[in-house]
């Protein structure tokens, strides 16, 4: 479903979001630590992000990242859509170019509502909304 890529970018996001980080610029290296993701991975996916207007960076020895937008203002779905596209939303489950109601897969009619009902759930899941959850019911953000 989700790509390893978007998967660490939403952790990211979520880790950023955290009162101990909040407005803050922390470094990759120790979100990586943080998170157990590579750094050279991460960084990869940060900047992704940066481009996407999800987080801003600065370089050098003050430098780090930190979130673009009030929190509240930074659904799930923005950060998926930065690091996998739309794709998710769009494409058919089985992989099938094509793929409509004319000529659906077996999972067709079944899939169109679920992604129905996943993007509703990725677009009312803001990162106050996470933040707030993770911090309330003591939720883990790494694997």
């Amino acid at each position: 479903m989700l790509s390893q890529s978007c998967i660490y970018g939403i952790q990211t996001c979520i880790y950023l979001s955290l009162p101990q980080q909040l407005g803050k610029k922390v470094r990759v290296s120790s979100i990586a630590e943080s998170l157990g993701i590579s750094p050279t991975f991460l960084s990869k996916i940060v900047f992704t992000l940066v481009q996407g207007g999800v987080l801003c960076s600065t370089r050098g020895a003050n430098g780090g990242v930190w979130l673009a937008k009030e929190l509240s203002e930074i659904q799930t779905l923005d950060i998926i859509k930065v690091i996998d596209g739309p794709k998710l939303f769009k494409d058919c489950l089985l992989g099938f170019s094509g793929c409509n109601d004319k000529k659906p897969c077996p999972f067709h009619q079944q899939w169109g509502q679920e992604r129905i009902r996943l993007m509703a759930m990725f677009q009312e899941s803001t990162l106050d909304k996470i933040a707030q959850k993770v911090n309330d019911l003591d939720l883990r953000i790494q694997m």
